[in-house]
Order: C-alpha cells, then sequence, then structure tokens
C-alpha cells in the first residue's frame, strides 16, 4: 500500500465546531469502473435481501444484475429485512452475480420482515463504533480467516450512546439515535462540504486524529462523504453532550496539517496483512497498536482505505 502515498495532497482543513476535516487530494478525474450502493439501488440492478427465509444475523446475501461492479464500503448501514445491518469491510460485488456479504446487526431488538428487501441508510456506523468493529474484524480474519465483529460489543456501544444522547428505541435500533440527532448532524454535513478534486479526508475531533477515507474516484468520494460524516457528527455530538475532561489544557498542540500527516503516515506505516475478501479483489488489514482498518485492492489498485484511531 505504500504506492498510495504519491496519489494524494493535503488540502486547506475546514472545521465545524470540534470537527475538522483536512482534505486529501487526488490527481485523477477519471469516473469508477464501478456503481456506489446508492446508484445500483436507484438503477434497480442490485438486491439485498437475508441469505435465506430464516436469515443468519452475521450475513446478507447481494444480488448484483447490472453491467457494473457495486461498491459497498465498510460501516455503510442497511434497513429492512429482519434487522438492520452494517457492512463488516468494504467489497466490490461483482457484475451479474450474487455475494453473500458479513455484516453485523445494529438493530438488536427486531427479527422481523419489514420488508422483506434491504434498503440504503443515511449515513455509515458512528465513527467511534465503526473504528472498534474494523479492528474486531481484522482480529477475526486473523484468528480463523472469517470477517465478523464482536455482536455483543457493538450492541453495548449503541445502547450506551443511546443512553448519552438520550435516543431510546423500541427495537434500539442505532437508526434511531440519528433520527433523534437529524438536525445537529445536517449541521455538520452542511458546514464541511467537500472540495474540488477530493479523494479522501482525514477526520479531527478536538484536535486528535480519529480516521481517514480514501478512495480512487472525486466521484465516489463526493457521493459518499456524507454519509461517512454524520458518523463522525454524530461522535461529535456525543463529545459536545458529554465531554471528556481536558487533561491537557497546559499542552501546546500540533497544527492541524501535522496531526492529520502524522496520523496519514501511521496508517501508511502500519503492520498488515491480505486476506481474501468477498467479490472481486482483496483486502489489506492494519494491525498497529494505535491504528485499525483495512484497505480494498482490486485490479491492483486502491479502491477504498479506511482508517482508525483505537
Amino acid at each position: 500500500m505504500s504506492s498510495i502515498e504519491t496519489t494524494f495532497t493535503f488540502g486547506t482543513e475546514v472545521a465545524f465546531e470540534s470537527l475538522t476535516i483536512v482534505p486529501l487530494l487526488g490527481t485523477s478525474s477519471s469516473e469508477p469502473a464501478y456503481d456506489t450502493l446508492d446508484a445500483a439501488l436507484a438503477r434497480g440492478t442490485l438486491q439485498i435481501t437475508e441469505v435465506s427465509e430464516s436469515g443468519h444475523v452475521p450475513e446478507i446475501k447481494v444480488l448484483n444484475e447490472g453491467q457494473l461492479p457495486v461498491l459497498i464500503i465498510d460501516g455503510e448501514e442497511l434497513v429492512g429485512a429482519k434487522q438492520n445491518r452494517t457492512v463488516n469491510l468494504s467489497i466490490l460485488i461483482p457484475a451479474t452475480a450474487d455475494v453473500v456479504v458479513p455484516v453485523t446487526c445494529v438493530e438488536a431488538g427486531r427479527w422481523s420482515h419489514k420488508p422483506r428487501s434491504f434498503a440504503a441508510s443515511s449515513r455509515t456506523h458512528f465513527a467511534t463504533g465503526r473504528a472498534a468493529k474494523s479492528a474486531q474484524v481484522s482480529e477475526s480474519l486473523l484468528r480463523s480467516g472469517i470477517a465478523r465483529a464482536d455482536q455483543s460489543q457493538v450492541w453495548n456501544e449503541i445502547e450506551q450512546k443511546s443512553a448519552r444522547l438520550q435516543a431510546r428505541s423500541a427495537t434500539s435500533a442505532m437508526g434511531d439515535i440519528f433520527e433523534r440527532q437529524a438536525n445537529a448532524v445536517e449541521a455538520f454535513v452542511r458546514g464541511l462540504p467537500v472540495v474540488e478534486h477530493q479523494v479522501g479526508a482525514v477526520f479531527i475531533l478536538n484536535g486528535e486524529a480519529k480516521g481517514v477515507d480514501l478512495f480512487d474516484s472525486p466521484q465516489t468520494f463526493r457521493s459518499l462523504m456524507p454519509k461517512i460524516l454524520r458518523g463522525y457528527a454524530l461522535d461529535a455530538i456525543d463529545r459536545r453532550s458529554n465531554p471528556l475532561p481536558d487533561v491537557s489544557s497546559s499542552t501546546a498542540h500540533p497544527g492541524t496539517k501535522t496531526v492529520a500527516d502524522t496520523f496519514v503516515r501511521q496508517v501508511l506505516d502500519a503492520p498488515r496483512t491480505q486476506f481474501a475478501a468477498p467479490g472481486l479483489g482483496h483486502t489489506w488489514r492494519l494491525f498497529a497498536p494505535q491504528v485499525a482498518g483495512g484497505a480494498l485492492i482490486a485490479n491492483g489498485h486502491l479502491v477504498h482505505l479506511s482508517a482508525f484511531r483505537v
């Protein structure tokens, strides 16, 4: 993955409240050779269902009837069927093929069809949960070759955030937290726009780098950035409502660009292991003391990198 260092430069940071984004700017404007999840669903060429009538919590089935592969990124939420899920790692569903996709439940209190197929939501897993799940998936792949998360821990984190943000849900659905905070979340989306040539972003909350997403195309990033940003926005709202003690107020903080550059360098230098991925390509998983994440590589180039401070 070291070659991706030369595919972007750092842009000018932009901030809204406690959340700062440092854009990653690409050198290519070529269109991607795949559809995003939302685009394929809008075309009517993608169907997402339970793997069987009885269902299986950690897996769903994706049928692509289109002529292009479909990119689904880690953390994207799928709503409906027997319970809402988030995707465990970034995958490319081949054209005219079906793939069983590893997922994690984000709605503990429902197991009944509503409706029978999944739809895409407008968000990813909130960023802290996405980060923890990414680390769990990497460890699971290393241990057993299966891209699983710790389901109990995921449910527990959702329950705790729901309690902190006073968003109790009849089915313990993560989506109900976002709905409760919708106005505040959308303020972040409006306040942190995508810039020209942007292919990625480093997300910095209260001066600390929390994560990075990088894509192979500005078009893909522009399409998916609002979903990803909503996940970080919910964490920023959570921190605003429930601030941590400030133990470093007298310490000089490095500049934003330095924070972003240091974190990206840690991600690029992190030890990594290659695993087979569902669908096209393969996944690199990162293993470092303070970094978790992975990258989808297809046809010899990076499609999506997501990494987090853990």
